[in-house]
C-alpha cells in the first residue's frame, strides 16, 4: 500500500483530496481530521479497485457506488455526530 502511495500518480490525486478536505475544513465544517480521513479515503478506493479489477468482468458501477456510499455515509455520520475523528 504504502509503495503505492509513493508513485507520482497516486500521490498527486491524494494531495489533491487532501487540499479539497482542508478547504471544506476552512468553511467552517472542521467535524473530521483532512489528513486521516484522505487516507482512509484513498485506503478504501484503491483496495475496492483492486477487488473490482480481480472479477471478471470488473463491475464498475457496483464498485463505484460502494465506494461513494461508504465514503459519503462516513461523511455525514461524522458531520452529525459533530465528530472530529477522534471517537
Amino acid at each position: 500500500m504504502r509503495a503505492l502511495a509513493r508513485e507520482r500518480e497516486l500521490s498527486g490525486r491524494v494531495e489533491d483530496l487532501l487540499g479539497d478536505l482542508r478547504a471544506v475544513g476552512a468553511t467552517g465544517a472542521p467535524w473530521f481530521d483532512a489528513d486521516y480521513m484522505a487516507a482512509a479515503m484513498a485506503g478504501a478506493e484503491l483496495e475496492i479497485a483492486v477487488r473490482m479489477l480481480e472479477r471478471k468482468p470488473p463491475e464498475v458501477e457496483g464498485a463505484a457506488g460502494l465506494a461513494t456510499a461508504l465514503l459519503l455515509g462516513g461523511v455525514e455520520r461524522l458531520g452529525a455526530a459533530g465528530s472530529n475523528g477522534r471517537g
